[in-house]
């Protein structure tokens, strides 16, 4: 192995920031980087220089200001509160399902799956599906007499449409079709249900609950999305978090009926509306972006050269130079041989 060798300056009137308590006999230095070579070392003490601190004419070390702290930002401020998740899932009370029979005109088929409503009467549920007549049309009314708290009656799309519905989430009350049975758009509907086809009406209710997001070791949006992930999907709540080219953020909501809502100060960390709610299927947005430097650059001590060098002084100015630790700093000099000693010889 080549060995190589360096030199690094002490001074016992620098680092008094870090060590007030240096003397001019005993002091400490705060060095501008930290010294590892990967393999052993040798160290020995090179030159020992005395200044007179009454002598003007004496070189001054200035020693720098402390490195600025570097305020490191976070998603959550240093508050747990800000990383609670509100988040709705559906919870299946009831599936009622009715399939299509050979030769079966659409008035038996609505009436056969009122019947089948009527099958799941109980105090907590109970429906109709009615036909009714006016002046030779049929519309469909669907009374909802007893749902339970905070439940919902979902009907699948292809039943929406075959009852002539526009709207397939019903509450506890009385609604009628936008269409009639004799409509092109029901007939239609009705002749794409093959037979043996099944439609499906759903009973369920919201289920909220939160979640507490933690706070990632470093500023890194992938593992605090990750942590949404996994936090969500322990309730039952299936989600996927991309983070792609250009700081594109995507969250996919997997579970039907799922939704979640960070907070306002969450929301404002990752470039969302306050009251921004995810809901949709399918969401993208661009995220922040934050650069922080890895370290401190090193900051040079300031030289102050005597106006007139004492006698026996003699500064010269080099194009060749090496780097050369002065306590906590690091600087560019000349290496430096010294001559023999002699009286009135500063050095």
């Amino acid at each position: 192995m080549e060995s190589t060798s360096f030199y690094s300056s002490l001074f016992s009137t620098t680092s008094l920031e870090y060590y007030p308590e240096n003397t001019g006999s005993d002091f400490r230095n705060y060095l501008a980087s930290p010294i590892s070579a990967g393999y052993p070392l040798e160290v020995g003490l090179v030159s020992l220089t005395f200044f007179d601190e009454n002598n003007p004419q004496a070189p001054q070390v200035r020693p720098p200001s402390p490195p600025p702290t570097l305020k490191i930002r976070t998603f959550l401020g240093g508050i747990p509160a800000n990383g609670i998740v509100s988040a709705t899932k559906k919870e299946e009370i009831m599936q009622i399902k009715y399939s299509r029979q050979p030769n079966q005109l659409i008035n038996s088929f609505v009436s056969k799956l009122n019947e089948e409503l009527q099958a799941f009467r109980s105090e907590q549920f109970e429906a109709t599906l009615n036909q009714i007549v006016k002046g030779g049309i049929i519309t469909i009314e669907l009374r909802v007499l007893k749902l339970g708290d905070g439940a919902i009656i979902e009907i699948s799309e292809d039943l929406r449409a075959i009852l002539g519905f526009e709207e397939s989430i019903f509450r506890q009350g009385n609604y009628m079709s936008d269409k009639s049975l004799d409509s092109e758009d029901v007939k239609s509907a009705y002749s794409l249900l093959n037979v043996g086809a099944t439609v499906f009406m759903y009973l369920w209710r919201n289920q909220t609950f939160d979640i507490q997001l933690t706070e990632p070791e470093e500023y890194d949006i992938e593992a605090l999305g990750q942590d949404l992930v996994l936090k969500l999907a322990a309730e039952g709540v299936s989600i996927g978090f991309l983070l792609g080219d250009e700081n594109q953020a995507s969250v996919r909501i997997r579970t039907p009926g799922a939704k979640f809502k960070l907070t306002t100060y969450l929301n404002r960390q990752l470039n969302l509306e306050d009251n921004f709610e995810f809901e949709r299927e399918n969401v993208e947005w661009a995220v922040p972006v934050e650069t922080i430097p890895e370290d401190n650059p090193p900051v040079s001590p300031e030289i102050i050269l005597p106006d007139s060098p004492a006698a026996g002084q003699l500064y010269i100015l080099l194009d060749i130079i090496e780097s050369q630790r002065f306590g906590q700093n690091v600087s560019q000099v000349s290496r430096i041989i010294f001559r023999p000693a002699t009286i009135n010889l500063q050095h």
